[in-house]
């Protein structure tokens, strides 16, 4: 004849089981939740790499607008806009370096 299903022998087999199975369940709860957590780290960076992206062309686009701004053929379309004319070496009045004296300036205070 076989065990009864009251021997002690089943009974700890069948904790055993159980507790196997309950462990099983516990693991997968915890990969399922790392997993979301990691799906969500990762959407999250490349959320942070798409800004990170456009703030770069944004900051080329700005460069490339300051050098625009900057040279010498905009500078001249604005002054002449403004009615400004480009000045003659004769109207340029060059002035000597000059230090100033001692006990002049905020050291002196």
């Amino acid at each position: 004849m076989g065990r009864s299903a009251g021997s002690p022998r089943g009974a700890r087999r069948r904790r055993a089981v159980i507790l196997a199975v309950a462990a099983l369940v516990l693991a997968l709860g915890v990969s399922v939740r790392r997993s979301v957590q990691g799906t969500q780290i990762a959407a999250e960076l490349a959320e942070l790499q798409r800004e990170e992206r456009a703030l770069h062309a944004q900051s080329m686009e700005e460069w490339l607008r300051v050098d625009s701004l900057e040279s010498r053929e905009r500078i001249l379309e604005s002054a002449v806009r403004l009615g400004l004319r480009p000045s003659h070496e004769g109207e340029i009045l060059y002035l000597p370096d000059v230090t100033a004296p001692s006990g002049v300036g905020s050291a002196a205070r």
